[in-house]
C-alpha cells in the first residue's frame, strides 16, 4: 500500500487482461495505490476484496472498502485464492 490518508477517500478498482494473467489495480482518490496479478479469472474477486480489506484496515475508509470487509465476516464461506497471487510493488 502506497498511500494512507487516514480518512474518507474514494476507491475504484480496475481489472486488465495481461499475457498469462489478470492485473487488478486499486486506486485511492484516482491515484494508484495497490496492484496484484492473479493467474485465474476466478481469483479477481478475492484479490479485490483482499485489497479493499487492507485499505479499510489501514485507515483509507470508503463505503466500498467497508462493505467488502463487512461481507467477508458475515458469510460462512471464506474466500481463498485458487492460485497464489503475485504482489506487485507500486
Amino acid at each position: 500500500m502506497k498511500i494512507v490518508m487516514a480518512g474518507n477517500v474514494e476507491h475504484s478498482v480496475k481489472v486488465t487482461r495481461l499475457p498469462n494473467c489478470w492485473g487488478v489495480r486499486c486506486f485511492t482518490n484516482n491515484q494508484l495505490n495497490q496492484e496484484i496479478r492473479v493467474k485465474s479469472k476466478d481469483d479477481i474477486s478475492v484479490a479485490v476484496a483482499d485489497m479493499l480489506r487492507w485499505e479499510d484496515k489501514c485507515g483509507n475508509f470508503s463505503n466500498m472498502a467497508s462493505a467488502s470487509r463487512e461481507r467477508f465476516f458475515k458469510s460462512n464461506n471464506y474466500r481463498s485464492y485458487k492460485n497464489k497471487p503475485v504482489v506487485v510493488a507500486v
